[in-house]
């Protein structure tokens, strides 16, 4: 996918400060790499107040998003979290189809993130893991981040205990 002279178009999706903080250093590198076209997501908590409204922060640092999938309201209950599930699947879905990427980066474990993986999967667009094999007892975290790595098709372990998962 990333080999022929193309220049590809690689959309990242971030949904909380700390995958961010984790992507950021790659962002640049593809931001500023010519063979690249850079595409950027942002949803999940950097647009709520009780967070800090990071997505200000992700401005500031120079990343213009190719799109927003702000969430309103809280998320409280399962209620809250599925409905939320399903209108950033429905974005999402509309904003590949206009970006078109090649391949889609994803960090960790949200269920942000997993409501765009399985748009991006059944859309048959590649995507790189970042994070796999990683471990959080005692959450549903660890059931999401085995999904994301499953549907990708390019993994990036963070460490080599997590490789060997």
């Amino acid at each position: 996918i990333l080999y022929n002279k193309k220049r590809k178009k690689i959309c990242f999706i971030t949904s909380s400060r700390a995958d961010y903080g984790h992507q950021e250093p790659l962002m640049k590198l593809v931001k500023n790499n010519k063979n690249f076209i850079f595409q950027f997501i942002i949803t999940g908590t950097h647009f709520s107040k009780d967070f800090g409204e990071t997505y200000k922060q992700i401005i500031k640092d120079g990343f213009k998003p190719s799109a927003k999938i702000p969430l309103t309201g809280k998320l409280k209950t399962k209620k809250d979290i599925i409905y939320s599930m399903n209108k950033i699947s429905r974005n999402f879905f509309q904003i590949i189809n206009k970006l078109k990427p090649d391949i889609i980066v994803i960090f960790g474990d949200r269920f942000e993130i997993l409501s765009c993986a399985e748009v991006a999967l059944i859309n048959q667009i590649p995507m790189a893991h970042i994070g796999g094999g990683d471990i959080t007892e005692g959450s549903y975290d660890d059931c999401i981040r085995h999904c994301l790595t499953k549907m990708s098709s390019l993994h990036f372990p963070t460490n080599n205990i997590s490789q060997l998962s």
